[in-house]
């Protein structure tokens, strides 16, 4: 996506005001050229929304990285000699029925993957966002390697391998909530107003992140 779409959609998150001030300062010709941006990028990809993984990524300072098989940010020169990388779990949800908990899937995962991002290290995190309505209310980051969440992966992988069974292990915050290194990027200041979106027990989590 162009540099143009992701300062008008991360503004879109995170202020609407900013977003309609942007809006109303574009001419013509940026609108256009936003617009087919965006179509194409969303039409073509049916699988994911790439904004929902960009703006976080984005705002955590890493730069995205579009193969779909290698992760989806990383902080360097280019991708194969960076310093770290961060692989994005981005929730949504528009209804309080559906409600957000800090967990994710990891789709069609192998042993080979695991032992992948075994050898990161601490060069790998995994980060975590919610949205509501379209709006972003919190992301933050936890060292992937985190040895319970790492574990509770890695018995997942092997119990669907050894069924026969598609591997897609999943996870909740319950698995890395006792790191002692996770770190805060984002929290909307009025994350109270989104209490029924989130489960309890998580929101209290989230809210006590620093």
């Amino acid at each position: 996506m162009n540099n143009q779409v992701l300062e008008l959609a991360k503004s879109f998150s995170l202020d609407k005001k900013e977003y309609k001030d942007k809006l109303t300062s574009m001419n013509v010709d940026q609108l256009r050229d936003c617009i087919e941006n965006l179509l194409m990028i969303n039409l073509t990809d049916p699988n994911f929304s790439s904004l929902a993984e960009a703006i976080p990524i984005n705002m955590a300072g890493y730069k995205s990285h579009d193969d779909k098989h290698g992760y989806d940010g990383f902080i360097g020169e280019s991708y194969d000699v960076a310093q770290k990388y961060v692989e994005q779990k981005p929730k949504k949800t528009s209804s309080k029925d559906s409600k957000l908990n800090g967990g994710g899937s990891f789709a069609d995962y192998t042993i080979e993957r695991l032992s992948k991002d075994k050898s990161k290290g601490e060069h790998l995190n995994l980060m975590i966002s919610g949205f509501v309505n379209g709006e972003l209310i919190y992301v933050y980051e936890v060292p992937h390697n985190f040895k319970p969440f790492m574990e509770h992966i890695e018995t997942k992988t092997i119990d669907s391998i050894s069924k026969g069974k598609r591997v897609l292990p999943t996870f909740s915050y319950t698995n890395y909530k006792d790191c002692k290194d996770i770190k805060l990027i984002y929290r909307r200041d009025n994350i109270d107003d989104y209490y029924d979106y989130m489960t309890g027990p998580f929101f209290q989590f989230v809210k006590l992140l620093k």
